[in-house]
């Protein structure tokens, strides 16, 4: 996984409910940002929260950064609550 990432540019893991149980427990600490494609703001964010991710990358630090897209994945931003975006979440032994 870590090479795909690194091949694409993308560092921040894209989550999912496929993926989410598996991401938390792999990373004590999580930093997530819940976002919608058509919030201007999240438009704004997605740059700087990549290059945020890829500096986490970079230099090895204990922390996951993942993104959601919360209109693909309604369930879990509804189990997340997240109430409006872009909402970013630190998460500490998945909490």
């Amino acid at each position: 996984v870590e090479e795909m990432h690194e091949a694409e540019g993308v560092h921040a893991v894209e989550l999912s409910k496929a993926n989410w149980d598996s991401f938390m427990a792999e990373h004590e600490m999580a930093f997530v940002d819940m976002f919608a494609p058509w919030c201007v703001w999240c438009q704004r964010l997605a740059p700087t929260w990549e290059k945020f991710a890829k500096e986490v990358y970079e230099t090895k630090m204990p922390i996951g950064v993942g993104k959601i897209d919360c209109m693909a994945n309604s369930d879990l931003c509804r189990e997340q609550k997240v109430m409006a975006f872009p909402t970013l979440r630190w998460y500490h032994s998945g909490k």
